[in-house]
C-alpha cells in the first residue's frame, strides 16, 4: 500500500535535486547537455518502473496477491484475498486465506466472513462460535450481530434474534438487510 504514497515524501527529495543539481555545476562547460541527459534517463527510468508497477494494480486480487509475495504476515492481503474468493464460490481458497488472516490477527471482520463460508458448508455451530467472538472482541461490529440474528431466526429463536437486529441496528442504523430481517422477525413474532 505505502507505494502509492510515496510521491507525497518524494515531492521534497524531487525539489532538492532539481534545484540542487544545476547549483553543483554552476560552470562547467557541458552542464546543460549533462542535466538534460540526466533528466531524459531520470524520466525514462521511472516510466519503466511505473510500467513494471502498473502491472500489480489490474485488480484486487492481483494487487493483494503481490502484496503476500513481498510482505510477512499480511493479515489484511489474506483477508480480502479470502473474501474475494468466497464471492466467487471458491470455498475451500477463501476458508484457506481466512484462517491465515485470523491466525496472523483475529479481526472480527474476518470471524464474521469465515462464519458465512461455515454457514455455506452447512457448519451453523462453529459459524455461530465465530459470530459470538467477534462480538465479544469488538461488541459494535454490526455485521456479527445480523448474521447471528439471521442464524437464530433459522432456529426459529425470532426474540433472540429480535434482539440482535437491534444492537446491529444500533450500530449501523441505515441497513436496508438488518431493517428487512427485523421487520420479517417482528411479523413473525406477531409484532405488526
Amino acid at each position: 500500500m505505502a507505494d502509492r504514497y510515496m510521491y507525497l515524501p518524494l515531492a521534497g527529495v524531487a525539489l532538492a535535486v532539481a534545484w540542487g543539481m544545476p547549483a553543483l555545476l554552476p560552470s562547467f562547460r557541458y552542464r546543460n547537455a549533462l542535466l538534460g541527459t540526466a533528466a531524459g534517463a531520470a524520466v525514462l527510468s521511472l516510466a519503466a518502473a511505473t510500467f513494471f508497477q502498473a502491472r500489480y494494480w489490474k485488480d484486487t486480487a492481483t494487487l493483494f496477491s503481490h502484496a503476500l509475495l513481498v510482505t510477512e504476515n499480511n493479515w489484511m492481503a489474506h483477508g480480502i484475498l479470502g473474501s474475494l474468493a468466497f464471492r466467487e464460490g471458491n470455498l475451500v481458497e477463501a476458508e484457506s486465506r481466512l484462517r491465515e488472516s485470523m491466525r496472523i490477527r483475529p479481526e472480527p471482520v474476518a470471524m464474521v466472513q469465515m462464519g458465512n463460508i461455515l454457514l455455506a458448508k452447512e457448519r451453523a455451530a462453529e459459524a455461530e462460535a465465530l459470530y459470538r467472538n467477534a462480538i465479544r472482541i469488538r461488541p459494535s461490529e454490526a455485521m456479527a450481530h445480523y448474521n447471528l440474528g439471521l442464524l437464530l431466526a433459522k432456529r426459529d429463536l425470532a426474540r433472540e434474534a429480535i434482539a440482535e437486529y437491534h444492537e446491529a441496528l444500533h450500530h449501523s442504523p441505515d441497513d436496508f438487510r438488518i431493517l428487512t430481517s427485523l421487520g420479517t422477525a417482528l411479523l413473525r413474532t406477531g409484532n405488526l
